[in-house]
């Protein structure tokens, strides 16, 4: 079976300059859908599950809709986007897939990335003194 998901609007980051009255809305979508093949909903597969599901009554596959712009799914969402910066490629971003989704609140994850990485170094530098420390005989030390 085929799954399509469809995406009311996604913008990529405040500054695109789109409408509301540009967008369709999932409903419309699910409506034109169901007119021609006719659906059904199908049950969310996990808490979070961004996209509102619909199968063909056929059996043939599903559609996915994620309504960003008209059904928030902020309540259970446990997401978030990241990209590289445009100005200095090394800064990684983030901020809410769909609450900030179209605002510039972003927030700098590389600070935190180069801690894990440097804590990572300790870690295993520890590792191997260790082992090095166990893998002597006792009245070596």
């Amino acid at each position: 079976p085929y799954i399509l998901r469809f995406i009311e609007y996604m913008d990529v980051g405040a500054s695109n300059g789109w409408k509301m009255d540009e967008v369709i809305p999932s409903s419309e979508v699910v409506r034109r859908i169901g007119a021609e093949l006719p659906l059904a909903p199908v049950a969310a597969n996990y808490s979070g599950e961004t996209a509102a599901r619909w199968r063909y009554a056929d059996g043939s596959g599903e559609i996915g809709l994620i309504s960003s712009v008209t059904q928030a799914f902020c309540s259970d969402c446990s997401r978030a986007r990241t990209l590289s910066n445009r100005i200095h490629s090394d800064t990684i971003e983030s901020n809410c897939m769909n609450r900030k989704i179209f605002s510039t609140d972003w927030t700098t994850l590389m600070i935190y990335m180069k801690f894990l990485a440097f804590q990572k170094l300790v870690f295993s530098q520890v590792r191997e003194i260790d082992q090095r420390v166990l893998s002597r005989d006792v009245n070596d030390l």
